[in-house]
Order: C-alpha cells, then sequence, then structure tokens
C-alpha cells in the first residue's frame, strides 16, 4: 500500500501546476483538492488538545474539514504542497497529532514524523530532480511559524531559482 501511495505522489508531482498569488505559475498543484478522512482519524486525545485543533487549520485538513493537495499520507503524518510555494513542489510535512512545536511534540512521534519526511524527499528527488533541498521548521510566531502546529518545509532548488 505505500508503494501505491508513492506512486500517487509521484504522479502528482509529475503532472500538475500551481496558480501562485502573483499570477505566474511555479509549482506543482492546481490549487488545493479535496481529501476524505475517516471520522476522528489521526485527532488528539483530551480537552485541550480538542479545542487546539478546532482553531488549528492543519487539523482541520487532517480531519479532512479543509482542503489540501495531498502528496503523502501513512498513519503518522501527512504532506501537501504548500499554498505559497518557494519554489516547484514546496511540500509540508505534518503529525497527525497537534502539536504547536517539536518541543511540544510526544517523544513516540519524532520519528515517524521524520520518517515522512525522508519520505516525500525521495518522492520529490524522483519526480522533480533538483540541485537540492531546503528540509526546516520555524520554531515560534518570530521565526516566521504562521500555523501553530508542527509543520516542516522541504523545498526543491534548482540553479538560478533564487533559493
Amino acid at each position: 500500500m505505500r508503494a501505491a501511495r508513492a506512486a500517487f505522489a509521484l504522479a502528482i508531482f509529475d503532472s500538475v501546476r500551481i496558480e501562485c498569488p502573483r499570477g505566474e505559475t511555479r509549482g506543482i498543484g492546481a490549487g488545493r483538492v479535496g481529501r476524505k478522512v475517516a471520522n476522528g482519524r489521526g485527532r488528539g486525545r483530551g480537552a485541550e488538545g480538542d479545542r487546539r485543533m478546532a482553531d488549528c487549520v492543519f487539523c482541520r485538513i487532517i480531519a479532512g474539514e479543509t482542503k489540501a493537495h495531498v502528496v503523502y499520507e501513512d498513519e503518522s503524518v501527512l504532506a501537501f504542497l504548500d499554498i505559497h510555494p518557494a519554489s516547484r513542489g514546496h511540500a509540508v510535512v505534518i503529525p497527525k497529532v497537534h502539536a504547536e512545536s517539536l518541543a511540544r511534540l510526544d517523544e513516540r512521534h519524532i520519528a515517524p514524523l521524520f520518517s515522512g519526511v525522508k519520505t516525500v524527499m525521495g518522492l520529490l528527488e524522483k519526480a522533480l530532480k533538483p540541485a537540492g533541498m531546503n528540509v526546516g521548521w520555524n520554531h515560534g510566531w518570530a521565526a516566521g511559524q504562521r500555523v501553530a502546529h508542527l509543520h516542516v518545509h522541504i523545498i526543491p532548488r534548482h540553479p538560478g531559482d533564487g533559493g
């Protein structure tokens, strides 16, 4: 099943484009597409986590309530194209449990998150053949984090793309 998801993601990376806010075409998805997730799948536990998740756009994507162009999913993580891509193929990988930062992510979810990051990097490598990739995350508002749900950016880079 994992191989089928990987093949699907490669097809997305190979065949689609994103319309950027300034009207230029730079990415690889045709806007945002819907996804269906079984009710409650990927949701955290506890009143505080549920309250935070109700206000979190990434938790709404996990729940299937908000659309995203999903490129990879497994039992622990979800990856989708960034709606403001820095380059073609810019993807975001998130844990399916709500945590505002890596410091707040339960230890048992750290390895699956970075396994997902590695998988998406491999998919991007196969599909786009970038010269390199920026991989990282912003920790806190002052550092540029605009969604209070841990997310790792994977930005494929090519010579002359401004990266």
